[in-house]
């Protein structure tokens, strides 16, 4: 039985509703200062944690989504190529 690979897209959709909410989320707390944005232990508030929220939701969002399809279509072939020989 031979299996599909995986597609970048809905890796991408999928990684980007749940890491893109988070940072969406963390930025609006940060923009009502209940919840700051770390960057590098120096803390932000305000319109500044707003878009560090979103840029982490993005960059976060970027590589999973690039790790993923790797490491995933890797394991999809070696499992195609191993399961072909069984037969």
């Amino acid at each position: 039985m031979k299996q599909e690979y995986f597609k970048f897209k809905k890796l991408f959709t999928g990684f980007g509703c749940s890491f893109g909410m988070i940072g969406v989320v963390v930025g609006i707390l940060s923009l009502v200062e209940l919840v700051p944005v770390n960057i590098n232990g120096k803390p932000y508030y305000g319109m500044k944690g707003l878009c560090g929220g979103v840029l982490f939701g993005g960059m976060a969002t970027v590589s999973m989504t690039c790790f993923s399809y790797i490491f995933l279509n890797i394991g999809v072939f070696v499992f195609n190529l191993f399961s072909g020989q069984q037969r």
